[in-house]
């Protein structure tokens, strides 16, 4: 019901792309290159690899970084750059990181996301106590 103060479930596009990009970090991660694809020798398969930067370009639907970039694409860089506790041009660097793991940047992702949300959430909370 809309007004018995049951949270009403909010779709954001940020948080989507985050979520998408950190599944294919998870899956298949990389440093230095924004993408990569090995392809198995025995069977051929195809494995695609991503950094940071790359999954969330990837999963925005660009293939170069900064050619025809979205908000959605730059508020979610963002909100990465936050989660590592750094400016915004420099996300890749983090990701590159001599000894940098899979689960870090994992979790990166994790609290990109924990923080777009709680951004949302007092968003709403300053809009609902104007009223």
């Amino acid at each position: 019901m809309p007004f018995d103060a049951t949270p009403l479930p909010q779709r954001d596009d940020v948080v989507e792309l985050l979520e998408k990009g950190r599944a294919l970090v998870a899956a298949h991660w990389c440093r230095h290159r924004l993408h990569s694809a090995r392809r198995d020798k025995k069977s051929g398969e195809v494995t695609h690899y991503y950094c940071m930067i790359g999954a969330i370009c990837t999963a925005a639907g660009h293939s170069e970084l900064g050619l025809g970039s979205s908000d959605t694409l730059y508020i979610a860089r963002n909100f990465l750059a936050f989660a590592v506790d750094m400016p915004r041009q420099c996300v890749e660097n983090w990701n590159d990181t001599k000894g940098r793991k899979k689960d870090e940047v994992v979790a990166a992702f994790d609290r990109a996301i924990v923080l777009r949300q709680a951004a949302l959430d007092a968003s709403r909370a300053q809009l609902v106590m104007s009223l």
